[in-house]
C-alpha cells in the first residue's frame, strides 16, 4: 500500500504547498527524506559545472544583447563639456545614493550618511537570527497574511515620509525656529556658566540647535514611527508571528529606499527644492 507523505508538525499542508511551488524549502523531521547514501546525495545535488555556469553565461548574453541594442535604439542625451569652476544645480549623486542624499536634508550628516545605513545594514543582517521559523522559508509571501501585511507597512511607510517630507519644507525651518527661540528667550544668558564648555554664546547657540533638531529630533521621529507601526501591526493582525513581523518591517524598509529614492530624483530642482513630479523645475529645466 502507497504511503502518504505528511508535512511536519506545525506546519500545515497550505503552507507547505505554497512553499513548495515557490521553491523555499520546508524543513520536516521525517529521516526518510534525508538521504542516506552517496548515491542519494548525488542524485539530489545539482552541480555548478555545467547547470549554473550554462545559465549565468546565457543570462550575461541575453543581457549583453539588450544593451547593446538599447545603446544603438536610443541616444543618450549629451549636455556640454564639464567645467570644473561651475557646478551643477542641483549637484545630485548617482540614483542609488539619492535616498541617502534627501536624508541629509533633514538632519545631522553624520545621522543620515553613516549611522542610518549602517544600523538599517545590520538590520538586514540580523534577520536570520530573529526570524527562527522553519516555515515558508525565503518567501516573502508565505502565509496568507503575508500579502495584507506587505501592502499595508508599505502604504504606512509611504503617507508618513510624504508627511514628513512636505512637513520639512523648506529646507532648515527647524533649525531656524529652535535658534530663534533659543535667541528671543533668552535661554543661553539666562543659565550662565551652563553651556560655556560650548563657546561663546553663539557657537552654543548652533551646536544647541543641531544637536536637538539634527539630531534628537530626528532620532525620536524614526523611533517613534517605527514602533508605532510594530504596534498597529500586532492589533491589526492577532498572534502576530516573529515572521510576520519581519516581513512587515522589511516592507517598510523597501518603501523607505523606494520614496526616498524617487523624491530625490524627480522631486529636488535647483538649490534641492521640493517641487512636484511634473513641474519643470524638479528637473532642473528652470532655474531656481
Amino acid at each position: 500500500m502507497a504511503t502518504e507523505s505528511r508535512p511536519a508538525p506545525g506546519v500545515t499542508i497550505r503552507e507547505r504547498n505554497v512553499a513548495e511551488q515557490k521553491g523555499a524549502p520546508v524543513l520536516t523531521t521525517s529521516a526518510r527524506s534525508r538521504p542516506v547514501s552517496p548515491a542519494a546525495v548525488e542524485a539530489d545535488t545539482v552541480q555548478v559545472w555545467p547547470h549554473l555556469v550554462v545559465i549565468e553565461f546565457l543570462g550575461a548574453v541575453v543581457f549583453t544583447i539588450n544593451l547593446i541594442l538599447l545603446s544603438t535604439l536610443v541616444n543618450s542625451p549629451l549636455e556640454e563639456l564639464a567645467n570644473g569652476d561651475v557646478t551643477p544645480n542641483p549637484s545630485k549623486a548617482p540614483w542609488y545614493f539619492l535616498n541617502l542624499q534627501e536624508l541629509l536634508l533633514h538632519m545631522n550628516s553624520a545621522l543620515a550618511g553613516v549611522i542610518v545605513p549602517t544600523v538599517a545594514l545590520i538590520g538586514l543582517a540580523a534577520i536570520p537570527y530573529f526570524d527562527k521559523g522553519t516555515r515558508g522559508l525565503g518567501v516573502w509571501f508565505y502565509n496568507e497574511r503575508g500579502r495584507r501585511i506587505t501592502a499595508f507597512s508599505m502604504i504606512y511607510t509611504t503617507v508618513v515620509l510624504g508627511f514628513l517630507i512636505g512637513f520639512d519644507v523648506p529646507q532648515g525651518r527647524l533649525k531656524d525656529a529652535l535658534s530663534t527661540s533659543l535667541k528671543k528667550g533668552g535661554f543661553l544668558e539666562g543659565v550662565p556658566g551652563m553651556f560655556s564648555f560650548l563657546g561663546d554664546v553663539p557657537t552654543a547657540t548652533g551646536i544647541l540647535v543641531e544637536g536637538i533638531a539634527g539630531w534628537i529630533i530626528p532620532t525620536v521621529i524614526m523611533i517613534a514611527f517605527m514602533i508605532l507601526l510594530v504596534v498597529i501591526l500586532k492589533r491589526m493582525f492577532k498572534g502576530l508571528t516573529t515572521s510576520e513581523l519581519v516581513i512587515g518591517l522589511f516592507s517598510a524598509f523597501v518603501a523607505t529606499f523606494v520614496v526616498l529614492t524617487f523624491v530625490g530624483t524627480f522631486m529636488r530642482g535647483g538649490g534641492m527644492t521640493l517641487y512636484m513630479p511634473w513641474d519643470p523645475r524638479a528637473a532642473g529645466v528652470v532655474g531656481h
